[in-house]
């Protein structure tokens, strides 16, 4: 059996046709180069994914903090407006835009607490929505109950009734019994 193995190993690598491989140096250089490229891609890749995530916390700030980006942003114009030759000629304006950039965020904050007002005031009329909700359900539960309790004290009061009367009744039969 051996025999017939290796015949027919033989026979297969006739019939396949031999396909020419690469040099060792034509490997090595193929492979040199798909190094270089996913190098790139991934220094791509984290520059972009960093400047992303830059930009992400930026915004974030700036959402999170309007009144002191404004103000620092305010700050830096005028510093870097007073260490250049046109900026000194140009203090006086400074001044200005230091008042405008207050003005709007002045604006800015108030806008934010009639924001906030705003929805205070919904969330009070909301919660009286409620509170009116819950009180009304409570009236209608203690109605209930009122009228519950009176039935069942009704009930009571003729059961106690009835009972005191066949007791009586029972004491009357005894002592007729008794009598006799």
């Amino acid at each position: 059996m051996a025999k017939d193995d290796t015949a027919r190993a033989e026979d297969r690598s006739k019939s396949t046709p031999k396909v020419q491989s690469k040099t060792d140096e034509e490997k090595r250089a193929a492979l040199k180069e798909k190094i270089a490229q996913a190098e790139e891609r991934q220094a791509q890749r984290s520059l972009s994914d960093q400047a992303k995530g830059a930009a992400d916390n930026a915004l974030g700030f700036v959402r999170a903090n309007p009144l002191k980006t404004v103000a620092a942003v305010a700050i830096g114009a005028l510093v870097l407006g007073a260490l250049t030759r046109p900026g000194r000629r140009a203090g006086r304006k400074a001044g200005a835009l230091a008042s405008v950039a207050t003005d709007a965020a002045m604006a800015y904050g108030l806008s934010l607490l009639d924001g906030v007002s705003n929805a205070a005031s919904k969330g009070q009329d909301k919660l009286a929505h409620v509170g009116n909700a819950a009180s009304d359900r409570a009236s209608a539960w203690k109605s209930s109950a009122t009228h519950q309790g009176a039935d069942l004290s009704d009930y009571l009061v003729r059961a106690a009734k009835r009972g005191g009367r066949n007791a009586g009744k029972s004491i009357k039969d005894l002592r007729n019994r008794l009598s006799h």
